[in-house]
């Protein structure tokens, strides 16, 4: 998916760099508006993410057996807290080239073919994060409904 949004946006900004560059809402928010918007969405994933990482080791701490709790270490745990990890490092990476996308659009405020490429770069990240923010919360939705399916109720 990545690969073809970016193949659309370069073909956009070489044969038609008009249709991204005179975009007023892309003229407007792909500036200090866009960082902030990433820089929010950033911090409260992170917060997000490790709220995964507690809840996958809470309910790891809560299984008496060490073997059970090794399988399911190898088989669950481990791999989905990498996903995790590695979803959060990509909403960060996307932070890092929306900096150098507008160091770069900034530098050549002139030029319609630089415009077009980092307006449509910056939409590819928006784009990339909406997935990994998706990805993320719906991890969190399951987490949250194997830990209300294995409360026990009060006798």
């Amino acid at each position: 998916m990545l690969i073809f949004g970016a193949s659309v946006v370069a073909s956009m900004s070489l044969f038609c760099p008009k249709i991204l560059a005179e975009n007023e809402f892309l003229k407007g928010f792909v500036t200090y508006e866009i960082m902030s918007f990433l820089i929010v969405i950033v911090t409260v994933t992170f917060a997000s993410v490790a709220n995964i990482h507690l809840s996958i080791s809470r309910t790891q701490a809560a299984i008496k057996d060490a073997t059970t709790r090794k399988k399911i270490e190898e088989d669950f745990a481990k791999p989905l807290k990498d996903e995790t990890r590695s979803s959060a490092w990509l909403l960060f990476a996307g932070l890092i080239v929306c900096t150098v996308d507008l160091l770069v659009k900034g530098q050549f405020p002139k030029a319609e073919f630089v415009a077009s490429l980092a307006n449509g770069v910056a939409v590819l990240v928006l784009i990339t994060n909406a997935v990994v923010l998706y990805d993320i919360y719906s991890t969190v939705f399951a987490l949250v409904g194997m830990d209300k399916s294995s409360e026990q109720p009060d006798a």
